[in-house]
């Protein structure tokens, strides 16, 4: 027992030291794990410890006591107090040394991270958010109408004087229309970005790469089919041609290249490169597929634009003239200036460019010398009709005027001036020396309409270059009548029948009609007269006399008088007479009685004695005289007038006879000159074909000689 005891104390004895050691050992070790423990917890928390910091002092009135040499920052501006849970809209203040952090107090928006990409994918950032609408990408498309633009920007340099217009002039557009880029003149821009620019507002909200497509057309072919296009004002496609290879019809193109966009607010931008280029959609998505090059379909229905915003900017009007004319006379002739091949508007007559002579229309106009080589026709859609898309040069290559054929009076003009795609000029148009135009085109204003009241004392109506301009070029005029000269009495001599000069064949024509603001046959009438070159002396029928005949070359009488006012006023002269008043024949003893009328709904007339000059050389038979239905007067004369034409179903009634100086009429009454019964009624001569002009030509040169 006492052994074991023994060896059981003198065990624990030898035992203790070495636990002594032991601990000291282990305390050691621990303490090294506890200090790496610190040491990766104030690692972990640096910059949350710093930032807290960092927000006394930035907030702090005065520094803190135990930072000892620091220069307190200015005390900032008294601000309202606020829930310290809500983060303050701090002023920002002027430091020495600002205080860096890793994160901004204040931000309006959220952080942006860019998405790493390759490096042929540039990467665009988004910008801060517009005041105005943003179309909202969703599953990595947003698509645009042309039209619904968030601004234009204008152009710079060689684009300072080009614009976009909203136009519904090009068929095969979406929604209300597209824009076409200004002034179609042939500007390239190049590689720059000094077009106009359209901004799109777009919110993206899938990062990705995006491909670009536009669907356009050009206005003229490949001298107008490209744009550039980019985003927050980087035009990506600077490093080629841009958009281009459109033609004529509407039709996709996409950039092949992708751009990788963030998540955010971002400008879609399209810059005008050549004018004449038409946009009408625009769209960005992630797929390269959703439209081929080329391919015609509209594509995928337009983005949404939330945010009390439609998304949609109404088009700008298409640039007209502002209507100023505002007649009160007749109506005497609408003239438009254009190539002969191209379409007429309805109701105007043609200038050409052909010099001053009779058109073979009822009307006598043209140039002091030939000017077709100087006429357009632009095919613009920006035109509002036809008669605004063509026009004539009046200085390009020399100076040029224009007339027409008028009986002296007063009368009203409506003059057009201007260009569809270009507008290098400074228009100013004088009609008979009074200024009608005077304005320069812009962009926004093509075009321009002057009306003035002129007097005509020449028997022509003159448009000519006023002072000051400069590359003029005239649209189309419309001319009204408000009053005519009328004819100076003289004494009625006592002797019957009336002595008159000898008839020759150029002189003065006496033209009795019912109205001196003439209708649209008798100023037919009276430019033929004045194409053959004979003076016109126009006169109401009520104020007609016998003496108005004296030292006339003949006496016309129109349809257009009351047979009353005029009566027996003629009958006696030793004038020639032509008529086609048919109720005046009996009157003047040339049919007996009622054997005279009218036929409606004609178109030909049955030439009886082709050998006769007053045929015109025209064959026997049925020929056509008019351009569509007419009516056309008659008689029935005796057997010693000369009978050249019947009615085409009749041929008692006659449309064309005359009795020769000395022959034989009614009442015992010899005819004192020739008289000469015509075909016409009121408004027939404004639509003889060139076979009825032949034979009224023929008329006045028999009824005169």
């Amino acid at each position: 027992m006492r052994r074991q005891k023994t060896k059981s104390q003198g065990n624990h004895h030898h035992g203790r030291a070495p636990q002594f050691g032991q601990g000291i050992v282990e305390y050691v070790i621990i303490l090294m794990f506890v200090g790496i423990a610190i040491v990766a917890i104030i690692q972990v928390l640096e910059p949350m410890i710093r930032d807290t910091f960092s927000r006394m002092v930035e907030q702090a009135a005065l520094a803190p006591p135990s930072l000892s040499g620091f220069t307190p920052p200015p005390t900032p501006l008294p601000t309202s107090t606020t829930d310290p849970s809500i983060t303050p809209s701090v002023t920002p203040t002027a430091t020495d040394t600002p205080i860096p952090t890793d994160t901004p107090l204040v931000s309006s928006t959220p952080t942006n991270t860019p998405t790493p990409t390759d490096t042929s994918t540039p990467t665009i950032t988004a910008t801060p958010p517009f005041a105005s609408c943003e179309y909202q990408e969703a599953g990595g498309l947003v698509v645009i109408e042309a039209e619904n633009f968030a601004s234009q920007t204008a152009g710079t340099g060689a684009g300072a004087n080009n614009v976009w217009f909203a136009t519904q002039g090009y068929s095969g557009y979406t929604a209300n229309g597209a824009m076409i880029a200004l002034a179609n003149s042939g500007d390239n821009m190049g590689l720059t970005q000094n077009g106009p620019i359209l901004n799109y507002s777009i919110r993206i909200n899938t990062a990705g790469n995006y491909y670009m497509y536009v669907r356009g057309r050009a206005e003229n072919g490949g001298a107008d089919d490209s744009v550039h296009a980019g985003f927050n004002n980087n035009a990506i496609t600077l490093s080629g041609t841009g958009f281009t290879g459109f033609n004529t019809a509407f039709a996709w193109r996409m950039w092949s290249a992708p751009v990788n966009l963030s998540p955010g607010q971002h400008t879609f931008n399209v810059w005008m490169r050549e004018d004449g280029m038409i946009v009408d959609r625009v769209m960005l998505s992630t797929s390269s597929s959703v439209a081929a090059n080329g391919s015609a379909v509209t594509g995928p229905a337009t983005s949404a634009a939330p945010g009390g915003c439609a998304g949609a900017q109404p088009p700008t009007v298409t640039p007209t003239p502002s209507p100023v004319c505002a007649p009160t006379g007749a109506l005497y002739a609408e003239v438009n200036f254009q190539p002969t091949s191209a379409s007429v508007p309805t109701g105007y007559l043609v200038d050409g460019g052909q010099t001053f002579g009779s058109r073979g229309n009822g009307f006598t106009y043209g140039w002091n010398a030939n000017n077709t080589g100087n006429t357009r026709d632009r095919n613009n859609g920006l035109s509002p009709d036809q008669r605004y898309d063509t026009l004539n040069h009046m200085q390009l290559g020399s100076a040029y005027f224009w007339e027409i054929a008028a009986p002296n009076g007063v009368y009203e003009a409506c003059l057009t001036a201007g260009d569809p795609s270009y507008t290098n000029s400074t228009h100013v148009i004088n009609v008979e020396g009074v200024t009608a135009v005077n304005f320069t085109p812009t962009n926004s204003n093509r075009w321009d309409e002057g009306f003035v009241t002129v007097t005509v004392n020449d028997g022509r109506i003159t448009v000519n270059n006023g002072a000051g301009s400069s590359n003029n070029k005239i649209n189309f005029i419309r001319l009204f009548t408000l009053s005519l000269a009328t004819a100076t009495p003289t004494p009625t001599p006592t002797d019957t029948p009336i002595p008159t000069d000898t008839p020759s064949a150029m002189g003065d024509i006496l033209f009795v009609v019912g109205n001196t603001s003439l209708n649209s046959g008798d100023t037919a009438v009276y430019n033929q007269l004045l194409s053959l070159g004979y003076t016109v002396t126009v006169i109401d029928d009520s104020a007609s006399t016998t003496s108005n005949s004296i030292g006339k070359a003949l006496v016309l009488i129109s349809s257009t008088v009351g047979s009353s006012n005029v009566n027996n006023k003629f009958r006696n002269v030793t004038v020639p007479v032509m008529l086609w008043e048919q109720a005046l024949q009996d009157d003047m003893r040339m049919v007996s009685g009622n054997n005279r009328g009218t036929d409606n709904n004609e178109t030909q007339i049955n030439i009886v004695n082709s050998s006769h000059p007053l045929a015109a050389g025209l064959s026997s038979g049925l020929v056509t005289v008019v351009t569509s239905n007419r009516t056309f007067s008659y008689g029935e004369p005796n057997n010693n007038a000369i009978g050249i034409a019947t009615i085409d179903n009749n041929s008692n009634r006659y449309v064309i006879y005359g009795y020769d100086t000395g022959a034989g009429m009614y009442n015992n009454l010899n005819a004192p000159a020739r008289r000469l019964m015509f075909f016409l009624e009121d408004t027939t001569a404004a639509n003889l074909n060139t076979d009825g002009w032949a034979l009224f030509d023929a008329a006045i040169n028999w009824v005169t000689n």
